[in-house]
């Protein structure tokens, strides 16, 4: 039996909660990262709905990300950027601002009308509609992918922030060796890595040890280092103020760098070590 206007809707609603279309809209590999200011959430979209598509590609219907947070009256939305398009797979980006969020967020992945829509039909529909049509106002749902919640606070508290919330890390093809650091960006220390570098480093995604080692510890050393020299350059970035932060937590505002770099990431050194020791007892 259908499962049709489960949420009130007097048309049809693409969604795999209910049975009213015959079609798949749904989202799959979600990852959810916490920035200084942002929480990003990455997704791939899967629609095989050619009318939904239609109404999409011609404007007339428009994705969109839709947070409810006791933190804000309401909700927050933003429609998701596309970063990748490939035969059918599309993957997107949503963007919320992180101070707007606090305890248990819920999030859902809509289709709504971008403007009134006469005559609403979707070709397979379920039979319990029969061949009937809808006007549509802006603003309806039309599809619901995903819901799901998290907790906020769990993922990224300002005063005892994650440190992948400060830096970013990208290929560069103008780093020849090693790494190179870059602070024009003032949500994140970014971390450019030659190209082979690069690859090498993604290659170690089971082995945080190893990543972290080779790569973060070189470079929050280097930002630090950074910060003690900036005679207030920076006081008033994001990144700077969760990197401090860190420092803070660690009670080592008075030690050198290497000391301050250590101990934030808890003897980085020691743990590649016993881990590339471990491997090789692998082998």
């Amino acid at each position: 039996m259908a499962r049709t206007n489960t949420w009130s809707f007097p048309h049809p609603i693409l969604s795999s909660e209910l049975d009213d279309v015959d079609s798949t809209f749904r989202v799959a590999q979600a990852q959810r990262t916490a920035r200084t200011t942002t929480v990003e959430v990455e997704f791939d979209l899967e629609l095989d709905d050619e009318d939904m598509l239609g109404l999409l590609e011609d404007g007339l219907a428009r994705l969109q990300f839709v947070a409810r947070s006791g933190a804000a009256f309401g909700y927050l939305s933003s429609e998701p950027r596309l970063i990748s398009h490939v035969g059918r797979s599309r993957r997107y980006l949503a963007t919320l601002p992180q101070d707007r969020l606090r305890g248990l967020v819920q999030v859902e992945v809509l289709i709504v009308a971008a403007r009134p829509i006469p005559g609403y039909r979707l070709t397979r529909q379920s039979a319990v509609f029969g061949d009937a049509s809808f006007d549509v106002r802006a603003g309806d749902i039309l599809g619901i992918a995903y819901r799901t919640k998290f907790d906020a606070l769990k993922d990224y508290d300002p005063l005892d922030p994650p440190l992948d919330a400060c830096f970013r890390i990208e290929k560069h093809e103008t780093v020849r060796r090693g790494l190179e650091l870059a602070f024009d960006d003032p949500d994140q220390i970014v971390i450019r890595l030659a190209p082979a570098a690069f690859e090498a480093f993604q290659l170690q995604e089971g082995r945080p040890e190893v990543q972290i080692g080779a790569v973060m510890l070189p470079a929050l050393m280097g930002a630090l280092d950074t910060i003690r020299n900036a005679d207030g350059e920076f006081d008033d970035l994001p990144w700077f103020q969760a990197v401090t932060a860190l420092v803070r937590k660690a009670g080592v505002e008075d030690q050198p760098p290497l000391v301050q770099a250590q101990t934030i990431l808890d003897d980085p050194a020691g743990r590649l070590l016993t881990r590339l020791a471990e491997l090789e007892d692998e082998d």
